[in-house]
């Protein structure tokens, strides 16, 4: 395929993830949406004008995870993705590994491949996911450079 074709199809292919009947994660999404979803978290974290909503427990392709979308003047900028296990619901850091949290993130870039999104820039912005030392999570995370929102 021609570069110009496959960039043509890397804008077309801008991630969207839908984690429920009525609720498709995409840059279409609005902060207001998002607020909305029942169960919504807003996070204490507004620095920069950036607001964080953190979406409760949701099970999607038969893993439960956990999405935190960040706003901008009411844009979606980024999100990062956690899976979370059965015994991890009470929010216990007793089970807590090094090696745990690596093999989620690889479940977690599993997932992605299997939607089309390997861990790479784009485009549109970047997809990555590993083990994040400062946080002591496995996760993903998906940037979206601001001049691709509209």
């Amino acid at each position: 395929m021609p570069e110009e074709m496959n960039n043509q199809s890397d804008l077309m292919d801008k991630i969207s993830i839908q984690i429920s009947e009525g609720i498709t994660i995409s840059t279409q999404l609005s902060e207001t949406e998002a607020a909305q979803i029942e169960g919504v978290e807003q996070q204490d974290m507004q620095k920069g004008g950036y607001v964080w909503y953190r979406l409760p427990v949701v099970e999607v392709d038969e893993h439960r995870m956990i999405f935190s979308l960040a706003f901008y003047e009411g844009k979606l900028r980024e999100y990062s993705i956690a899976l979370v296990e059965s015994k991890q619901k009470d929010g216990s850091w007793n089970d807590w590994s090094e090696s745990e949290e690596r093999l989620r993130a690889e479940a977690i870039a599993a997932w992605l491949r299997d939607k089309g999104y390997a861990a790479r820039v784009y485009p549109w912005g970047e997809v990555w996911v590993g083990y994040d030392p400062q946080t002591g999570a496995g996760c993903a995370h998906i940037g979206f450079f601001s001049f691709h929102l509209d």
